[in-house]
């Protein structure tokens, strides 16, 4: 689930938004996505041994996507689980939220 547009529909079907604008929709919308991006961060980082989690924070700093996309596929096993679950994760976590302070 990498491509964004695809995220941010899966992220609608998830979340009840009827009670907003578009406007407040694409809101957000955006803020969970840019929580899942950090959530998949840390779950990538936290998978990692500490030799590769000083390469990960030298091509995070750097910008060099490419690279960090082929370096994460080499080093986490299982990624596509580890982003849909952490995906879902965050995503359970609003509707909680917004059950707590609707």
């Amino acid at each position: 689930m990498t491509d964004t547009k695809k995220l941010k529909e899966y992220i609608e079907n998830k979340i009840d938004l009827s009670n907003f604008t578009e406007s407040e929709k694409n809101e957000i919308i955006d803020g969970v996505v840019k929580n899942i991006s950090v959530a998949i961060s840390i779950a990538v980082f936290e998978n990692l041994n500490e030799e590769d989690r000083k390469e990960f924070l030298k091509l995070s700093e750097l910008k060099i996507n490419a690279k960090m996309l082929k370096f994460i596929n080499l080093k986490i096993k299982d990624l596509k689980l580890l982003v849909t679950q952490t995906t879902d994760r965050i995503i359970d976590e609003f509707n909680e939220l917004r059950k707590i302070n609707p």
